[in-house]
């Protein structure tokens, strides 16, 4: 992979690139389109680690590289962000005007000699071995399209900070992933359901969420777009939950097949079954019920419920069935790992089980005090 070393592997030809120029508070900046080949033949990358301290990116991560990689080797991904180099200034480096009313500029690189290829400049960001610079921001990038089948063919976006203060660029590369806010999985997931980039499973679980909102205990309580208020449950959490139902090893992955909605009909029975057996918990603010983990519980039980309707209820699935199973559910106490806890979901006692371990925990502590038979 490109790293640091890779200054020994400079490039030997010449090299020209077109590139449309802007100036931000006086630093100069070129944008332009090379293949991850040329980019390492330009740049080198500066992992900040113990021993170099002085240097600028992040360690290199494989598994991250690797998830590039992959998606770039997927006909219909694409990679428009930005990778950000500073170009050091040197001889080697000229720049022509094409069409200065427009920006347009050439970028002339003359490959390095023996002699100035050993010069060293101010370190640790000399131009050495060949290199005109080194990456900002973007090693991932530069390094999995590098490494996946597009390396030589597909052009990546590259802006070039011409010969930017160590500051700047350094100050470059801290604001950009300091400020970066994730977009939540609320919008990326309505929008690939949106556009059909899902699974058929993951599409049918989100159908089925969509329905369970618009009729029965969770009506209006999913949320599905950041501005809703009052709901209970984000809609990526449920969708998750409701895709190991109707899968494969699922309960309803037959019954998903024959009919959806009557998936959707069992789901609202089961929570109509649980609005009755815990109605004081059921959309109480100081109980933990309809909140996400209670949500979650309530669906990671499901599959226990439903077989033990199988066996006490004659294999009936409706609301009758779900709540006689639910009413002797609410008078247990669980053993979470030797500590008796009520089944009374008040916040208290159960938001400290509130993360991934804990609500395993719940649901672990459920099926060893309420055995699919006797």
């Amino acid at each position: 992979m490109p790293s640091r070393s890779m200054k020994e592997f400079g490039g030997s030809k010449k090299m020209e690139l077109v590139a449309l120029k802007a100036n931000q508070k006086g630093q100069d900046l070129y944008t332009t389109h090379i293949t991850s080949d040329t980019l390492w033949r330009l740049a080198y990358t500066l992992p900040k680690s113990k021993d170099n301290k002085n240097e600028l990116e992040r360690k290199l991560v494989p598994s991250k590289v690797n998830r590039i990689s992959d998606y770039l080797d997927e006909p219909k991904n694409l990679l428009p962000n930005n990778i950000v180099l500073n170009l050091t200034k040197t001889d080697k480096i000229t720049v022509k005007p094409l069409d200065e009313k427009h920006g347009l500029y050439r970028l002339v690189f003359t490959p390095f000699d023996e002699a100035t290829s050993d010069a060293a400049g101010e370190a640790p960001h000399e131009v050495s071995k060949g290199k005109y610079g080194y990456v900002v921001d973007g090693q991932h990038r530069g390094v999995g399209a590098h490494q996946s089948a597009v390396a030589d063919t597909m052009p990546l976006v590259v802006t070039f900070l011409w010969d930017a203060s160590r500051d700047v660029a350094f100050k470059t590369f801290a604001d950009i992933n300091e400020n970066q806010t994730k977009v939540p999985k609320l919008l990326t997931t309505y929008i690939r359901r949106e556009i059909h980039d899902v699974s058929d499973m993951e599409s049918s679980a989100f159908d089925i969420a969509s329905l369970l909102n618009e009729d029965g205990p969770l009506k209006g309580r999913i949320r599905f777009f950041q501005d809703e208020k009052g709901t209970w449950v984000n809609s990526p959490s449920l969708i998750d939950e409701i895709e190991d139902l109707i899968g494969p090893k699922g309960p309803l992955f037959n019954e998903n097949k024959k009919n959806q909605r009557k998936v959707v009909q069992t789901l609202k029975d089961y929570f109509h079954a649980w609005q009755e057996a815990f109605p004081a918990a059921w959309g109480s603010p100081v109980h933990v019920l309809t909140k996400g983990m209670g949500i979650a519980v309530a669906l990671r039980v499901f599959d226990r419920i439903y077989h033990r309707c199988d066996f006490f209820e004659g294999g009936r699935h409706g609301y009758e069935n779900f709540l006689h199973q639910l009413k002797e559910l609410a008078g247990v106490t669980l053993d979470i790992e030797g500590t008796q806890v009520p089944l009374h979901w008040e916040s208290g006692t159960f938001a400290s089980y509130s993360s991934g371990a804990g609500i395993n925990k719940i649901v672990d502590a459920i099926h060893a005090a309420f055995p699919e038979r006797p």
